[in-house]
């Protein structure tokens, strides 16, 4: 997704910070409702039936019961007592072009359930690699539903040919996905991988106040549990009954099943992530099935669409209880709190955004504000606080520490050696709001570059830098005196 914005910015010259905020969701968005729309239109030729499929592509389980019973605290977003999905979707994330490519999937893997075409089956998997490079856990997720799907395609409905290709393709390409995530993603990252069976029921019940339940109710919890987080998507068991009972053969309904019964399995037998264990990647396993889970409705309704009353009720029936946790959801995000960025802000985000993209920019600590580097110019930082990973990333001490030396360079003191702060972290630009930049001017190793009447940035000199640093090497224990003080007083 970086480079998609860097390649529109150096191609069409259109301004990065637009397109990350507001040419590109509006993209996504409008990709993950028109393309499930082709979908039902190619299968069934109803457009009302894309239009509901489209709106419910945004819908969300049940978790507005607790919610409205009293449950869960004020203004505690519904959407999270189980699974979210539409948390993920309004956030520019790689999930949202990668749920848009598992749709067109599924729509060339019906072609190829119909008619046999292999070609289809070739577009299928090409799709998967691209969703797996906007989300490595969508890939093998699809690929894994494909190689469950064969096995049922040739020993339950005899389909040896079109299964047997299925089973052989669908192996090679979870080996080679599977391959590259434990050899060249997680082995350059800090990732763990454990079994930790139920992880997402535990940590409802934990939202909900049931952290105590006895363990033997645990099985009858975790039913309700998958009903709420589904909520109406559940009715898509009518059509495994069907299936069961040899009523339907119909091979996109298993490979649908497949892939949620997979991202249920992995998200709830399984935790990966950081050692920190607060951060949980299993869970968009999860998210991806309930998305995926939605395409059930659009087959339901197709069989009562022709019944003119019954139909109108039954899709606004859906609708009325897949949407009040969204509404929720919107309503506590969308609110006046807003972070205004003026002209001036916006001046200096573009100036940092014309520097070597390797740049470290180094600044006041933004507790309350998106960064002008990291997040509007998408530049490095020494540290960046505001709804950051920054803490689990670095761990406590670190972090810490880090916080502790931009207080001390941004600090009026005339003894704090900033010089040696500039070359701990390899910095190459600093800015300050502007009415704070009188000690700043004074230092040699800094040489102006921006300004404007909110804020200034300053080019680190590393000629003077060095000259400066070879200086006060000889000072380094009155520096270190002289910080343990100031960071005592900091600390009162």
């Amino acid at each position: 997704m970086h480079l998609e914005i860097e390649l529109f910015n150096r191609i069409f010259s259109i301004d990065t910070i637009k397109l990350t905020f507001f040419y590109f969701p509006f993209l996504y968005l409008f990709l993950l409702m028109a393309v499930p729309y082709l979908f039902v239109v190619e299968r069934f030729g109803k457009r009302s039936l894309g239009l509901i499929t489209s709106v419910l592509m945004f819908g969300s389980g049940l978790s507005f019961i607790p919610g409205m019973l009293g449950m869960l605290p004020e203004n505690y977003p519904w959407t999270l007592t189980f699974a979210t999905t539409v948390w993920s979707i309004f956030t520019l994330n790689g999930i949202l072009p990668a749920l848009s490519i598992l749709v067109l999937g599924v729509l060339y893997l019906n072609k190829y359930f119909e008619f046999g075409d292999a070609k289809s089956l070739i577009v299928f998997i090409f799709l998967a690699f691209a969703a797996y490079g906007f989300k490595s856990s969508l890939g093998p997720h699809m690929i894994s539903a494909l190689f469950v799907t064969g096995i049922i395609a040739v020993s339950a409905f005899k389909e040896r040919k079109r299964g047997g290709l299925l089973l052989a393709v669908s192996a090679l390409i979870v080996i080679i996905m599977v391959t590259d995530i434990m050899f060249f993603k997680i082995n350059k990252s800090d990732a763990l991988i454990s079994i930790m069976p139920l992880n997402g029921l535990l940590k409802s019940l934990k939202i909900l106040n049931l952290a105590d339940v006895p363990v033997a109710l645990l099985p009858v919890l975790f039913v309700f549990y998958i009903t709420a987080m589904f909520g109406v998507r559940i009715l898509g068991l009518i059509l495994l009954q069907e299936i069961l009972k040899r009523q339907s053969r119909d091979l996109i309904i298993i490979f649908l099943f497949a892939f949620c019964v997979v991202g249920v399995a992995v998200s709830e037998l399984f935790y990966i992530g950081d050692k920190s264990g607060q951060i949980d990647n299993s869970v968009w396993f999860l998210i991806q099935s309930l998305i995926a889970a939605w395409l059930f409705i659009p087959y339901l309704l197709n069989r009562i669409i022709n019944k003119g009353q019954k139909y109108i009720i039954t899709a606004a029936l859906i609708i009325a209880l897949a949407l009040p946790t969204t509404s929720h959801f919107l309503s506590l995000r969308f609110n006046d709190d807003y972070v205004y960025f003026g002209p001036d802000a916006l001046s200096a985000a573009r100036y940092l955004e014309s520097t070597p993209p390797d740049s470290i920019v180094l600044y006041p600590p933004n507790f309350g504000e998106p960064s002008l580097a990291s997040n509007l110019a998408g530049r490095r930082s020494v540290l960046s606080i505001f709804l950051s990973f920054s803490g689990l990333e670095l761990g406590k001490e670190k972090f810490n520490e880090r916080l502790n030396d931009i207080r001390l360079f941004f600090g009026s003191e005339s003894s704090i050696n900033r010089v040696g702060i500039l070359k701990k972290y390899n910095v190459n630009y600093v800015y300050i709001n502007t009415k704070f930049i009188s000690f700043l001017d004074r230092d040699r190793s800094l040489q102006q570059v921006f300004r404007n009447k909110e804020y200034t940035v300053y080019k680190v000199n590393l000629t003077e830098l060095n000259r400066l640093s070879g200086e006060s090497a000889i000072h380094d224990e009155l520096f270190f005196n002289e910080t343990e003080v100031v960071s005592e007083r900091l600390r009162q």
